[in-house]
């Protein structure tokens, strides 16, 4: 929500009042602007629902009325951040970062391969064959997982080395790889998002767990390489 919010107070010219991301110094700085004193417009998007409206529709809406502003919910659609992506990469550097490496950084997270009665229907559940696909395509070499649980990451049997490092650690390090191979995630999404790698691959869908019907509206990314999951 961060980004969203950050984004559309530098388009209206708004004061706003968002919590920083831990990590991200340059989210705690004040954002000054005019203060609206006009009728609330709340944007939310939530498991049920998202938000359809354009972003500069959204922004010429607010600037009509002089409303203010309340926004709830994940504002996970990349249509909000791919104009502005250069710009993010500025805003959105983490405190702790690495010199770009030769590495492929696979993402594991542990909400997608932990085991119980029916963990192959969770919604974050992706196969093997999504990772053996994708490091057919960047390759093996120098190929390194990063997940939040070493046990489970080593259910998948990909014969690469895993780190499981503090969350920041981990993501400067995906972030700073030459080629990314996502999970259904933000955290690796957004390490992507603000790299420098050559090549992305998302499992596609990368969202299936919510709205259903319109799946294929939040997170994939033009240029990235796409591989079908079930």
């Amino acid at each position: 929500m961060w980004a969203y919010a950050y984004l559309l107070a530098r388009a209206l010219g708004y004061q706003a009042e968002i919590n920083g991301v831990p990590g991200f110094k340059n989210t705690f700085k004040p954002i000054t602007g005019v203060c609206a004193k006009g009728p609330v417009i709340e944007i939310t998007e939530g498991d049920d629902q998202i938000w359809t409206e354009d972003f500069d529709a959204t922004v010429k809406r607010v600037q009509d009325s002089q409303s203010m502003v309340t926004i709830h919910g994940f504002m996970e659609q990349s249509r909000y951040y791919i104009p502005h992506r250069d710009h993010l990469r500025d805003v959105l550097q983490p405190d702790l970062k690495y010199p770009d490496s030769n590495e492929v950084a696979v993402h594991i997270r542990k909400a997608g391969v932990r085991k119980h009665t029916q963990w192959e229907q969770s919604p974050w559940f992706v196969q093997r064959d999504y990772y053996t696909r994708a490091l057919d395509v960047t390759g093996h070499e120098n190929a390194v997982i990063y997940t939040d649980d070493i046990n489970s990451a080593a259910d998948y049997d990909l014969g690469l080395p895993i780190k499981s490092g503090e969350p920041l650690e981990d993501f400067a390090r995906i972030m700073a790889a030459r080629a990314i191979i996502l999970n259904k995630s933000t955290f690796s999404w957004w390490a992507a998002f603000l790299s420098n790698a050559s090549k992305i691959i998302q499992p596609e869908p990368l969202s299936t767990w919510r709205c259903k019907d319109n799946i294929h509206v939040y997170l994939g990314v033009p240029t990235w390489i796409k591989l079908s999951i079930p």
